[in-house]
């Protein structure tokens, strides 16, 4: 039978109400003598006592578990964003739940419901692109949130994302420099905040160049059927322009499958191409050890996430308003 509070009392001849206060914390706030938390302390060891995590936060309102909705967790950056986050919330003593998506909108609004009722104490966000007159009224107004990696229109609270436009002019301004002169770009689900900013980068990038934008060289493609859609989309680019000389990917997902076009169709990866894309992989190395990559700061977002969404936990309890916050970080070019 699990250990309780009132077997700890018992043994200790205290009563249960410096008992409970000890353990959770308040021993110093509520004056309790040091030696008694400290024979606390020592009992609750002894016996083995695990806390009732369900009764505790009936009790203060509060779970200690926080909430994480990414769009597909199989990504390698969701994935490794992910992690970084578990760590950096177990850190501050918090358990970490975590949803997908699916790149649907209206599931990660039944996720956003379901991580409240599970009674998490605040959320962090990959959000999706939804339609403008679709806000998030199922989120109150003082519930901890903070979104990362995406912007939405409709989003009013904290927000960390990476230095996407900065990032891809500069990567695409390297490829000039280094002698790209048509430059293909592909990008997966291009109603993305992130999408929409690389884009915008390529785009500064070739303005500065005084080279101008080719509609043939660009091509956006379906986030759930991108793999089939590919080798008609490069067709079309070596057949409009058989002079093609760099391709730049907004996404990493699409590298692997340009690779295997590459080999399909007898092309070589020879000095006449250039490679570029956002996040990297350490296969790419090996695949196309050209490849320049945007390697985005995932420990970095994940850290300042976390503490923007543990501010804010603290503020509700204090009954502190926290001032929203959008931190934009930069990214690396190797």
């Amino acid at each position: 039978m699990a250990v309780s509070l009132k077997d700890i009392a018992n043994k200790l001849n205290l009563s249960t109400a410096t008992v409970s206060l000890t353990l959770s914390g308040q021993g110093d706030a509520r004056k309790v003598n040091k030696v008694t938390q400290q024979r606390v302390f020592d009992c609750a060891r002894e016996l083995n006592y695990k806390p009732n995590v369900l009764a505790r936060s009936l009790n203060t309102g509060y779970s200690q578990n926080l909430g994480l909705i990414v769009p597909d967790i199989t990504d390698s950056f969701f994935f490794q964003l992910s992690d970084y986050i578990e760590q950096e919330a177990e850190k501050r003593g918090y358990t970490l739940m975590i949803c997908t998506s699916r790149n649907d909108y209206m599931r990660e609004m039944t996720m956003i419901d379901l991580l409240q009722q599970k009674r998490v104490d605040g959320l962090l966000i990959a959000p999706l692109p939804r339609p403008a007159d679709c806000l998030y009224s199922n989120l109150p107004d003082d519930f901890p949130v903070v979104a990362i990696d995406q912007l939405q229109p409709q989003w009013k609270g904290s927000v960390v994302v990476a230095s996407d436009r900065k990032s891809s002019h500069e990567i695409v301004s390297r490829m000039i420099r280094r002698g790209a002169r048509h430059i293909a770009l592909l990008c997966v689900d291009a109603s993305r905040y992130s999408i929409q900013e690389r884009v915008q980068g390529y785009r500064d990038a070739l303005q500065e160049a005084n080279m101008s934008f080719d509609g043939e060289l660009y091509a956006e493609l379906s986030v759930e059927n991108y793999r089939e859609e590919i080798p008609s989309v490069l067709d079309h680019v070596f057949s409009v322009c058989p002079q093609v000389d760099a391709f730049f990917f907004t996404t990493h997902m699409l590298v692997d499958v340009l690779v295997c076009y590459f080999h399909s169709h007898g092309l070589k990866f020879t000095s006449h191409y250039q490679f570029a894309c956002f996040h990297g992989n350490p296969v790419y190395s090996k695949l196309l050890p050209s490849i320049s990559i945007v390697q985005m700061p995932l420990e970095e977002m994940a850290m300042e996430s976390v503490r923007l969404l543990c501010d804010q936990i603290e503020g509700r309890k204090k009954k502190i308003e926290i001032p929203r916050e959008r931190l934009v970080l930069d990214c690396t070019i190797g």
